[in-house]
């Protein structure tokens, strides 16, 4: 039985997704500017972190050019987007830094990486009222007991409040 529907081929359904991105692209280029503002206050505080808390890893990325560019991010298809829209509303509105070491592992012989990191996000969906979020991945030795430390580091370095400290898988 062959449909009396046809598909309509991917390159037909450019135009509509296009302003989707586009949109997206300007929002990050428009954060810069703010991301620059808050640069060496958020890499500071990572660095007082790592040192506080004897935690392994570097900062990253390396170039504020990197902590807000544009086409970081951005989603593959308008469906990926529509089923992950709650995921990239968050992180496209966010400049984000890590502290982060990766650990290779022979697990029964069978070779594998795992990535701890601290990710402090600028949460810029206001630009006049920022705020930082930080995740936590998986708990890189920061206990329940370590938040109210991480978040007086953080703020004190950035004089923006931390709204959320999610520990685990680092779920908004």
């Amino acid at each position: 039985m062959v449909s009396s529907q046809t598909r309509t081929p991917a390159a037909e359904k450019a135009p509509q997704w296009q302003p989707i991105l586009d949109s997206i692209t300007d929002k990050r280029r428009a954060m810069k500017p703010q991301a620059d503002k808050f640069d060496g206050a958020i890499r500071a505080a990572l660095l007082n972190l790592q040192s506080a808390l004897a935690l392994p890893g570097s900062v990253e990325p390396a170039s504020i050019d990197d902590v807000c560019d544009p086409l970081t991010g951005l989603p593959d298809t308008y469906v990926e987007y529509m089923n992950h829209r709650r995921n990239y509303g968050y992180w496209n509105n966010a400049a984000v830094w890590t502290l982060s070491k990766t650990q290779s592992a022979d697990l029964h012989n069978n070779s594998f990486a795992a990535t701890a990191s601290v990710c402090i996000a600028l949460v810029l969906s206001d630009p006049e009222k920022p705020y930082i979020n930080v995740h936590v991945y998986p708990s890189m030795r920061l206990s329940t007991a370590n938040r109210p430390r991480l978040d007086e580091i953080i703020a004190r370095e950035t004089g923006l409040p931390v709204q959320k400290c999610t520990l685990g898988d680092g779920c908004v």
